[in-house]
């Protein structure tokens, strides 16, 4: 028998609000994570890799996070562009706060390495809603 998991669940207001306090919970590990003046990197990594990783995943996170907090009733293009919108917003921030923090710096291809984390995971989204909004187990 096959199962299905819906991706778009209804969502109550008590939901909704915690869903924003994920999203604000994620950007508090990312702005913890940014504070750090450095990293182990595991063996047989550099830390430029490590870094890229590292960013993708924080950013393609929190921009998934973002568009789960959206209205439903919104368009898909507007939920998809806001949610892009505020991680890269946060991404501008978080790379400010980095600029202070000793042995860290801010670079412009972080920046392009959080678009593409965020951009690889909202495309994976749409993907997923436009195809049924289910996800076979």
């Amino acid at each position: 028998m096959t199962r299905y998991f819906l991706v778009r669940p209804v969502v109550s207001p008590r939901n909704r609000v915690g869903l924003w306090l994920l999203v604000v919970a994620w950007m508090a590990v990312i702005f913890a994570l940014s504070s750090q003046s450095q990293f182990p990197t595991p063996a047989g990594m550099s830390d430029d890799a490590r870094s890229v990783i590292g960013h993708l995943c924080v950013y393609g996170v929190l921009s998934v996070l973002l568009w789960m907090a959206l209205p439903r009733g919104w368009p898909a293009s507007r939920r998809i562009a806001v949610a892009f919108a505020g991680a890269m917003l946060f991404g501008v921030t978080d790379e400010w706060h980095q600029s202070f923090v000793p042995n860290r710096e801010s670079t412009p291809s972080d920046l392009v390495v959080d678009a593409i984390g965020a951009t690889v995971a909202l495309v994976a989204v749409q993907f997923a809603t436009r195809s049924g909004g289910r996800i076979r187990s």
